[in-house]
Formats: C-alpha cells, sequence, structure tokens
C-alpha cells in the first residue's frame, strides 16, 4: 500500500553513516552496502502506517514510537554521532532534502531474486 498525500512516507536506512558537513547532520552511505527502502510494501510498514494514521486522528496523545519499538532504542540523528560502538538503533526525523551530488545511488528491483537495476539515462531496466 503506497503511501498517499495524506500520508506520511515511511523510509528505510540500513547500514548508513551520519557526518556533520558545515555543521548539519548528514546520513550518508556506507561504500556499497547502504540500503535505502522507500514506501515498501512490508507487513511491519503497513502495520506502523496503519497505526501512526489511526493515532493521529484519534484524541489520545499516542507515541507513535511505542508501537512495536522500544524507547530506549530510539536516538536523534546528532545521538548517533556519538555512538562509537556498533549498535542497533532506530531514528526518526524528517527528510528535508536528498542530495545525488556523487551519483552512488542507482534505483534497483527490491525483490530478493533479482539483480537488475536502472539506467538513468537509458530509462530502462
Amino acid at each position: 500500500m503506497p503511501s498517499t498525500s495524506a500520508e506520511p512516507h515511511i523510509m528505510l536506512l540500513q547500514l548508513c553513516r551520519a557526518k556533520t558537513d558545515y555543521g548539519e547532520v548528514i546520513l550518508a552511505n556506507s561504500f556499497y552496502c547502504t540500503k535505502v527502502i522507500v514506501d515498501e510494501s512490508i507487513p511491519e510498514i503497513e502495520d506502523f502506517r496503519t497505526k501512526l494514521v489511526a493515532s493521529s486522528q484519534s484524541s489520545s496523545s499516542a507515541n507513535s514510537t511505542g508501537f512495536f519499538i522500544d524507547p530506549a532504542l530510539v536516538k536523534s540523528v546528532s545521538e548517533l554521532l556519538a555512538i562509537s560502538k556498533r549498535s542497533r538503533c532506530w531514528i526518526f526525523g524528517k527528510i528535508t532534502n536528498i542530495l545525488n551530488r556523487r551519483a552512488w545511488s542507482y534505483q534497483g528491483c527490491v525483490k530478493e531474486s533479482c539483480s537488475k537495476k536502472a539506467s538513468a539515462h537509458a530509462r530502462q531496466v
């Protein structure tokens, strides 16, 4: 179920790095292993999206991170910079811009058995 304009877009980042660039915190790829998933139909994401939309329509003050996430593992992007050892955590934020200066990313098929990649110039997979 892709996100509609009334619903938030959900993005998952796996194996990314946090760094500072001119005073701003930036999430960057980690050399050929970062995985970015946007609005994918994954059962956990759909469950989270349904609960998030329902909580925003109700009058209760539910914390959206409490649906299936341990609050102790929730970090800000700034806190991510202070982590010096390998760890697992959740980071919630609002994406304001996506830069593709160095063209390290490309669109590809997300199915496990598929290795096709998209060409921006040829407009084909």
